[in-house]
């Protein structure tokens, strides 16, 4: 079974909440049955509107992101104040291989470690100037968040550890934006995080 956020990429644009479960008809009738009778599944129409209209520009949305995620993700690999990049379109990535062989183009979010830890990452997010800090992925926005203290700040940090959430640690979901904007808008922040190092 597979259980997608679509307010996140089919949505596109962060303003429809909902979600989709698609599996087996086993596991799907269990879902119907058990699930939506006790807490119902129904989308207003307005939400359902706005997964339709996302829908439509969805491969467009896809390829642009992909492709600048690419871009960003060759062009800071080298940057001093960056320890490690991950992207699947990274040869460096572990799963470049296996991404390779199954994909086309390696979708729109990536991470960087930060070598001066959390003031590295405090002072990179709060100079990114295009690019927005929240947690959510998949928009046409650009976003960017710090999972140690957002999205995984309830986790124990020696589990967040071992999971590879560091306080360096930094989320980038690419958007539809320039990618020469994006590119000068991540280095100067980069450059701003270097001074904490």
């Amino acid at each position: 079974m597979v259980v997608h956020s679509v307010t996140k990429y089919i949505s596109g644009h962060g303003d429809a909440t909902g979600g989709v479960a698609v599996g087996s008809h086993v596991i799907i009738e269990k879902i119907r049955t058990l699930g939506m009778k006790q807490f119902g599944g129904c989308l207003s129409p307005h939400e359902a509107a706005m997964l339709i209209r996302g829908l439509k520009t969805l491969p467009l949305r896809v390829e642009a992101c992909s492709l600048s995620a690419q871009k960003i993700a060759e062009s800071i690999a080298t940057h001093p104040a960056v320890s490690q990049v991950f992207y699947p379109g990274l040869e460096s990535h572990k799963g470049h291989e296996v991404a390779r062989r199954q994909m086309q183009l390696f979708g729109g979010i990536l991470a960087i470690e930060l070598r001066g830890g959390q003031p590295a990452a405090r002072t990179f997010l709060d100079s990114l100037v295009l690019v927005t800090q929240a947690v959510s992925v998949g928009d046409t926005d650009s976003l960017a968040c710090h999972p140690a203290t957002t999205t995984h700040s309830a986790v124990a940090p020696d589990v967040r550890l071992q999971c590879g959430v560091s306080d360096g640690l930094v989320r980038l979901s690419i958007g539809i934006e320039d990618s020469k904007d994006l590119l000068e808008d991540i280095h100067w922040a980069l450059d701003c995080a270097q001074d904490n190092i």
